[in-house]
């Protein structure tokens, strides 16, 4: 007697491995963000040709210029070029690694120092700053006072990737947040790189160290 014919099915011997994946999709993030570099540095090169053009033409001449040698280029996208090129210093100060980074850049807030008054959602704490130096009494403290007098002085931040940071007085900047103010008056400090944000909190911790704990001694004296 014949045995009966089952089709059975089995595994493709072709299919990887989920650790063959993991290692594969790696090494495309990787890839694509290789390009992506690769791609901010390009465009940044065909910012400076175009400048250098530009300057070597006469008042008026470069748009015809461009329309008759590259008609493939929108002029929107030439701009954009030539903006990566002009602010390639501030791009590299706030360590901008790729293109999509560069045009955030380019459509974030203009100015790098002097007073400007934006949304309090709109800045970031500190990045260096230790949160455990944020004490709830000394926030409820900014609360009232700002409830009383308003913002009687500005904030201190710096323009980073595109972003407000603030640079001290965390605990009134917590208040500032939790208020949800829309209008705060800031100061705009320039060239805060990331080792002179540090340097400040080197200063600026001890003296909110202190009050955290004045804060912590008056609730265990309670």
């Amino acid at each position: 007697m014949l045995a009966e014919h089952r089709n059975i099915v089995t595994p493709a011997t072709n299919q990887t491995t989920e650790t063959e994946r993991i290692r594969e999709i790696a090494a495309l993030y990787r890839e694509i963000g290789d390009l992506l570099k690769i791609s901010l540095q390009k465009a940044m090169r065909i910012g400076e040709l175009l400048t250098e053009q530009k300057v070597s033409l006469k008042h008026g001449e470069f748009m015809p210029w461009l329309k008759e040698h590259l008609p493939f280029i929108s002029d929107r996208t030439v701009r954009r070029w030539m903006s990566l090129y002009k602010h390639r210093d501030q791009l590299k100060m706030d360590n901008v690694s790729d293109l999509t980074q560069a045009y955030k850049l380019l459509k974030a807030p203009k100015a790098t120092h002097g007073h400007v008054s934006v949304d309090i959602k709109d800045v970031e704490l500190n990045p260096f700053f230790d949160t455990s130096y944020l004490i709830g009494e000394a926030i409820n403290h900014w609360i009232n006072a700002i409830a009383h007098i308003g913002l009687h002085r500005t904030t201190a931040v710096r323009l980073h990737g595109g972003k407000y940071q603030n640079i001290c007085d965390h605990n009134r900047f917590a208040a500032i947040k939790m208020l949800g103010i829309k209008d705060v008056p800031l100061v705009v400090v320039p060239n805060m790189d990331d080792k002179s944000m540090k340097k400040v909190l080197v200063r600026f911790d001890y003296r909110e160290f202190r009050q955290a704990q004045e804060y912590r001694r008056l609730n265990h004296a309670d």
